[in-house]
């Protein structure tokens, strides 16, 4: 008897019912009762049908396996008539409101709860649009940088204008290494170097028409005073004089270099 299952029973809606008791009863080999019994508890007044039950047994007798039926049942629930008030009476609830009790409200938790709130979509936040803004404004400046770098080394006379300077700055960085080394006699030669370089850079004009008459009317065309254009002759001068005749050399390789960088510093100025 106790491999016997408990029966599949659908009660309606608006009755609570309770695990079954379970009583067993053995009457000897092969025969015996199984007893379930079930607390129902309606929750309104009212009628209640219990559908037709069926349960599969074995026939021992006959060998196979027989489906027993029962008719229906109904249940007349007419409310509590205790007085004593220690004696919970359940809450009844009217009408078709029954039908959809214990189906419409979930477990409530007791713990503690760690509440957030859950940020809305991310197009509606603001740094959403911001990043995007941000993007706009890099590529445009991006792109405005570049082409006006490009823009301006397109103008290759204008490049070599701006970095005149740079160049000669080079060129007399080496005269200096030069001057505190052991070949001073070069010093002279990176000197020349750097003032014809950079008058051809600066004044636009090509290496092959690069001489002294041509920077000395284009000094004049942009009003640079006599004295200076003086100033870069005698420097030329005496650089060519110190290469082909450094024995008569009269003046020092550090004081031309010192002259020579002063002058550049005042073309710049000028010419800038």
């Amino acid at each position: 008897m106790s491999l016997a299952g408990t029966p599949v029973i659908t009660f309606p809606h608006g009755i609570e019912k309770y695990d079954p008791k379970i009583n067993i009863k053995g009457g000897g080999a092969g025969s015996g009762s199984k007893v379930f019994e079930y607390l129902l508890i309606p929750r309104s007044k009212g009628t209640f049908e219990l559908p037709p039950l069926s349960y599969t047994v074995f026939d021992l007798k006959e060998g196979k396996y027989l489906t027993l039926r029962t008719e229906g049942y109904k249940i007349k629930a007419t409310g509590g008539s205790g007085t004593v008030e220690s004696i919970a009476e359940p809450a009844f609830v009217p009408g078709e409101d029954v039908k959809y009790l214990g189906q419409d409200i979930r477990f409530i938790r007791s713990d503690d709860l760690n509440l957030y709130e859950v940020p809305g979509p991310l197009v509606e936040s603001k740094s959403y649009w911001l990043w995007y803004l941000y993007a706009f404004l890099a590529a445009a400046a991006v792109l405005v940088l570049r082409r006006e770098h490009i823009r301006r080394n397109a103008d290759l006379s204008g490049v070599r204008n701006r970095k005149a300077a740079k160049v000669a700055r080079k060129r007399l960085s080496k005269a200096s290494a030069y001057l505190t080394g052991d070949k001073p006699e070069m010093v002279h030669e990176e000197l020349a170097r750097a003032l014809w370089g950079y008058l051809g850079d600066k004044l636009s004009i090509p290496l092959a028409e690069l001489t002294r008459e041509y920077c000395y009317s284009e000094l004049r065309s942009k009003s640079v005073d006599e004295p200076i254009v003086t100033e870069i002759d005698n420097i030329l001068t005496a650089c060519e004089y110190s290469r082909y005749s450094p024995s008569g050399e009269s003046e020092s390789p550090a004081g031309l270099f010192k002259r020579t960088v002063d002058l550049i510093r005042k073309l710049e100025n000028l010419l800038s």
